[in-house]
C-alpha cells in the first residue's frame, strides 16, 4: 500500500492481477459482495483505516469482527439500538419514513402496509418514544383507517422481530461515528434478525453518513 499515492491494495483477483483502489475511486462507500466478501471486506477495512480513512463495517455473522480484532474497535448491536430506534416529533419526519421503509424492505411489504408502519412510527414520535419492532407492535392499536387484514399482517411481521429491543444509550451512534468501527450483529439468535438489525441501524446512520 502506498499512502502517499492514495492507493489501497486489496489483494489479487482470480485472474492473477493485483486489485487496487485509488483514493478517487473511494467516495462515501464501498460494497463488497460474493464469495470471500467477508475476508476481502476485513482486508479493505484495515488498509483504509491505516491510510487515514474512517471505516464503518456492519458485520452480520461476526467473522469480520474476529478478523479485525486489535485493529478496529468492535461495538455490539445492543449498544446502538436505542439510539437507532429513537424518533421525535420535531424534525423526526424523515426518520419515521426511514424506519417504515427499512421494515417494509425487510418484510417485502406493499406500499399500503408501509403506510401503516409509517403511521405507527409517527404516533410513537409524538410520544418521543422508540420505534423498535416491539414498540411498534405495541403501538399498532393507536392507528386506524387501514384494512384489517393489512394491519394484522403488519402486526404479525413486527412480532417476528421483537427480539430487536431498544437497548443501549442515546447518542451512541454519533459517538461510534467519531472513529473507525465494526458493528457486530452476530449476537442475535438468527441470521434473519442479524440482517434486519443491520438494516435498521443503517437507516438511522445513513443521514449522518451523508452529512460527513
Amino acid at each position: 500500500m502506498n499512502t502517499f499515492l492514495g492507493v489501497v491494495s486489496v489483494g489479487f483477483s482470480r485472474f492473477g492481477e493485483e486489485v487496487t483502489l485509488s483514493s478517487d475511486q473511494i467516495t462515501r462507500s464501498v460494497t463488497i459482495i460474493g464469495e470471500g466478501g467477508e475476508e476481502i471486506g476485513a482486508r479493505v477495512a484495515i488498509e483504509l483505516h491505516y491510510s487515514g480513512r474512517k471505516v464503518l463495517e456492519l458485520d452480520i455473522a461476526g467473522r469480520i469482527a474476529t478478523g479485525l480484532s486489535g485493529c478496529i474497535q468492535t461495538f455490539d448491536w445492543g449498544y446502538l439500538m436505542k439510539d437507532a430506534f429513537k424518533v421525535e416529533e420535531e424534525g423526526g419526519h424523515l426518520h419515521t419514513q426511514l424506519v417504515a421503509s427499512a421494515l417494509a424492505t425487510i418484510f417485502n411489504l406493499p406500499s399500503a402496509q408501509e403506510s401503516i408502519l409509517n403511521s405507527i412510527a409517527t404516533s410513537i414520535a409524538a410520544e418521543q418514544g422508540c420505534a423498535s419492532p416491539g414498540g411498534m407492535y405495541d403501538a399498532a392499536n393507536l392507528v386506524g383507517g387501514f384494512r384489517a387484514t393489512d394491519k394484522e399482517q403488519v402486526e404479525g411481521r413486527l412480532g417476528s422481530l421483537q427480539l430487536l429491543n431498544a437497548t443501549g444509550e442515546l447518542g451512541s451512534i454519533r459517538e461510534v461515528a467519531k472513529q473507525s468501527a465494526v458493528v457486530s450483529f452476530s449476537g442475535l439468535p438468527t441470521p434473519e434478525l442479524a440482517e434486519a438489525g443491520s438494516r435498521l441501524y443503517w437507516q438511522r446512520r445513513w443521514p449522518q453518513f451523508q452529512g460527513e
